[in-house]
C-alpha cells in the first residue's frame, strides 16, 4: 500500500525518510532519478545478491567498504 508523508529538504540538500518507510523498503542504498518532474528513489540491491561470474568477487561487506572509506577521507582531512 501506498504511503504519503510530506517532507522538507533541509539547508544542506537531506531529507528525512520517516523509520516506518525506511523498514519497509529495507534497502540504506537508492538510485535517484528524475521522472516527468518526480524524484524517484528505487533501492540498490546489495553487491552480495550479485550472480555469475562476479559472485564471492567483494569479500568485503557495504558497512565495511563505507567504513574504511570515512577512515581514508578523516585521515587525509588532517
Amino acid at each position: 500500500m501506498a504511503k504519503a508523508v510530506t517532507v522538507e529538504v533541509d539547508e544542506k540538500g537531506r531529507v528525512h525518510i520517516p523509520s516506518s518507510i525506511r523498514h519497509e523498503l529495507k534497502s540504506r542504498r537508492f538510485t535517484l532519478s528524475v521522472k516527468k518532474g518526480r524524484l524517484v528513489m528505487d533501492p540498490v540491491k546489495p553487491a552480495t545478491t550479485v550472480r555469475g561470474k562476479y559472485r564471492g568477487l567483494l569479500k568485503a561487506s557495504i558497512e565495511e567498504i563505507e567504513e574504511a572509506q570515512e577512515r581514508f577521507v578523516a585521515a587525509n582531512r588532517r
